[in-house]
């Protein structure tokens, strides 16, 4: 004779909601910041996400697809949520005069915002598409134990 017991379990989980790529950011003529200017060497600019383009404010983390232009000199880009340290960390790789896109996926701030710190000598254009964000939901599991 075997028993088996089930019991369903909600547990807090995040959960992955695909945009239509919209961009959040483009330094070069000035969508989402304070008009169209590169960002300073060991300088960064704000993206504005929760609230903007149809996503909701309370969003945990974003999915950005990010682009490096008119990189002056050697260096590397930092996504982090915003009221946090910088870090270390590098998520765009760049040589000077490259133009280097990679999606990332970074907190959001409790502010609703992103910090793109540029980690170089010299100035960056900085161009960032939303092509998703993730909420704060409830996800369920249902274990089974024999």
């Amino acid at each position: 004779m075997t028993d088996t017991n089930s019991m369903d379990i909600t547990v807090a989980g995040s959960e992955f909601i695909p945009h239509a790529p919209t961009r959040l950011l483009d330094t070069g003529d000035g969508t989402g910041a304070a008009g169209a200017q590169a960002v300073a060497p060991n300088g960064a600019t704000r993206v504005k996400v929760g609230g903007s383009s149809g996503i909701p404010a309370g969003v945990t983390a974003v999915a950005l697809n990010l682009t490096v232009t008119n990189a002056a000199t050697d260096g590397h880009i930092s996504a982090y949520p915003s009221g946090t340290e910088r870090p270390n960390a590098s998520n765009v790789n760049f040589v000077a005069g490259q133009t280097v896109p990679n999606l990332v996926i970074v907190p959001v701030g409790a502010d609703g915002y992103v910090e793109l710190a540029n980690r170089s000598r010299g100035t960056v254009g900085l161009i960032a598409d939303v092509t998703g964000y993730f909420t704060r939901s409830a996800a369920s599991g249902s274990p089974r134990w024999t």
